[in-house]
């Protein structure tokens, strides 16, 4: 909601971008407030505090590609007026110790551009620069200064081409050492002499210019995306190249603080170890945030959509090799990946990150080891720019074949995921280790594509670590429980908890086992729900989040730790709770009908692994009809949200 009347063009500009301004500025002065529905703090934007919904259910459309929203969006600036910047809030951007600068470029190399372009700057005053990194538009060197430019440190001709590249620089003053990347290899390096700590003015950060008023004509022209800024953090090139390519970052350790502007909502997140705040970037001028999906020159950055961080994982392979696409080229181009683990495959994905601004002229071919192929792609996308996405069995939408946006199928970039053409699922089962090639045909021109990165996500199970009691077989006086076979369901934590995957093991005298999946995700949200043949089927009280591909829960440490307090106490030293028992025709109830049926099987002296025996014993006698009828006196029934 705007408070000013919108021109069209403005409307058509920002109809594919989220919009959640902290604070809205520039050429989004006027927003008055958004709500994004996306079940997030940031829901609700610009002057809104947020919005508290009634009888308002979320769903995760994760897997779902979309024509309308866009899940990458980045900065275009005009090289004149346009900027933004970021208040120096606590000190965020002052920086004692050891930090690193890193951002996605795009040079827009047409027209009038000034000399020394400004990417990221924290300056101020008159001649004042504590610290930044800069370009120059005519040799496309690239520059790492701090001190108002006493030390600098330069990669010639690191920034030559139109296309997206990815620069960082890194400093230690403890021992002086500076270093520039340039996509994630070492470009230049140096020891400042003197070991000088940087200055730290309280001035703000910008991003495309600098705030020092004599060099205030020094903005940059083009496109920025994806910056970070680390602060106590001096980045190797294997840490940066594990996040280049993706809007997740990996391994971040408790110590590190990052700063992160992605322009994906419009707004900066400050990262501290485990928490974040978000606020404080302004856009000044005619700054300006591009969508992929408006179809204009202005190409998609080679970041992904990779909540889950299946792309910068130690199940997923990169290859960081980047080329020009022949074009209107039948033979194409290959490139590979090399697998030395020869385990089978399964659940194969892949990442592409291609700029092209016609997705209808190109074939991507991925070929196995044995020589098997599929199509990821067969001129799919009609005139839509880019394929920035992951290609997944596990999508529920298809890459468009016609020409309308609205008909079936969606169009480039296809974000966060969509179906390859051909499955996947032909490499399941066959041995992943040898050459894996991606092949890419362009059959039309005039347009020319250009490839940034692509990688392979061998999806490996994930194991969740879990613990719990079975009431009957826990004996208080060795403290250990008869071992059983329990199944675990793994459930989405939003409505309706649709059933993603489940597992059987058998947990032990301390009433622990592993439990392996082979459909979970990381960083997804889901109930544990622990079945056993004799007891109450028992929710875990919170969701549990796979990260690097494990996760644990501990249902014996309190009645709270299962969903409604589901669980009665069986020992208080140590302090042990288990799940229900007597629940043995599965019905979600402890009731005169289970009771009933174990006084039978007693009767008539059953024994055995059945499921009368609720004690684990092997035999069906008074101890098991006590328990049970106790539980029915009781109401014990499954609890569940």
């Amino acid at each position: 909601m705007w408070r000013t009347a919108r021109s069209a063009s403005d409307i058509k500009d920002d109809r594919f971008i989220p919009f959640s301004m902290y604070i809205p500025s520039g050429k989004y002065a006027s927003l008055g407030s958004s709500f994004l529905f996306n079940n997030d703090l940031y829901s609700g934007g610009g002057y809104s505090t947020g919005a508290n919904g009634i009888n308002i259910t979320y769903i995760n459309y994760f897997n779902k590609a979309v024509n309308f929203i866009d899940y990458n969006n980045n900065l275009l600036l005009n090289g004149t007026t346009d900027y933004c910047s970021h208040e120096n809030h606590n000190g965020w951007f002052s920086m004692p110790g050891e930090f690193t600068l890193e951002a996605w470029i795009k040079r827009d190399t047409t027209g009038t551009q000034p000399l020394y372009q400004n990417i990221i700057s924290k300056s101020g005053g008159t001649n004042v620069f504590d610290y930044g990194l800069y370009f120059d538009s005519q040799q496309g060197n690239l520059y790492f200064a701090i001190n108002n430019y006493t030390r600098i440190l330069q990669a010639p001709a690191a920034v030559q081409t139109a296309q997206w590249t990815h620069v960082a620089a890194s400093y230690d003053p403890y021992d002086g050492k500076a270093v520039i990347y340039v996509n994630g290899d070492s470009a230049a390096g140096t020891n400042f002499s003197g070991n000088p700590a940087v200055q730290n003015n309280p001035y703000h950060i910008f991003f495309g210019a600098t705030g020092a008023s004599n060099n205030s004509a020094n903005k940059f022209k083009g496109q920025l995306d994806d910056i970070k800024i680390w602060y106590k953090s001096e980045r190797t090139a294997k840490e940066i190249k594990e996040n280049m390519f993706c809007n997740k970052i990996r391994n971040m350790q408790t110590y590190d603080s990052v700063i992160y502007v992605t322009f994906d909502k419009y707004q900066s997140g400050v990262h501290v170890g485990g928490s974040s705040h978000v606020g404080g970037l302004k856009f000044f001028g005619n700054a300006t945030v591009s969508s992929s999906h408006a179809n204009t020159k202005n190409i998609t950055s080679p970041v992904i959509h990779d909540p889950r961080g299946e792309f910068n994982s130690s199940s997923s392979v990169m290859s960081h090799k980047k080329f020009f696409v022949p074009d209107a080229d039948i033979n194409g181009i290959t490139d590979s990946i090399y697998i030395p683990e020869g385990s089978p495959v399964n659940d194969l994905r892949a990442c592409v990150m291609l700029s092209h601004s016609y997705t209808g002229d190109i074939d991507l071919i991925l070929i196995a080891p044995s020589g098997s192929s599929v199509y990821l792609l067969e001129k799919n996308g009609f005139s839509g720019n880019d394929v920035m996405t992951i290609f997944s069995d596990a999508a529920d939408s298809v890459p468009s074949k016609g020409i309308n946006v609205n008909g079936p199928g969606i169009n480039s970039p296809f974000s966060p995921l969509i179906k390859a053409t051909q499955s996947l699922s032909v490499f399941n089962g066959q041995n992943r280790k040898g050459w894996w090639k991606l092949k890419i045909i362009d059959y039309a021109s005039p347009d020319v594509g250009y490839m940034h990165g692509w990688g392979l996500n061998f999806k490996t199970q994930k194991k969740l670590s879990l613990s719990a009691l079975i009431q009957g077989f826990y004996n208080i006086t060795t403290n250990k429980m008869i071992g059983d076979t329990a199944k675990v369901l793994l459930r989405n934590a939003l409505p309706p908890y649709a059933v993603v995957d489940s597992s059987k093991a058998v947990l032990d005298s301390n009433g622990s086992a592993n439990f392996y999946f082979n459909k979970a995700e990381n960083g997804m949200n889901y109930y544990a729900v622990l079945n056993h043949r004799n007891s109450i089927e028992t929710w875990s009280s919170s969701a549990i989040q796979f990260n690097t591909g494990s996760a644990a829960f501990d249902f014996t440490t309190a009645a709270s730790k299962a969903f409604g307090s589901n669980q009665i106490n069986i020992d208080t030293s140590p302090l042990k709770f288990a799940v229900f028992g007597g629940d043995v025709n599965r019905d979600g109830n402890v009731d005169l009908t289970d009771v009933i049926q174990i006084h039978n099987s007693a009767a008539n002296f059953d024994a055995g692994y059945i499921a009368n025996d609720i004690t684990g014993d092997k035999t069906v006698s008074l101890t098991d009809i006590l328990l049970a009828y106790n539980n029915a006196a009781a109401f014990v029934s499954v609890r569940k949200p």
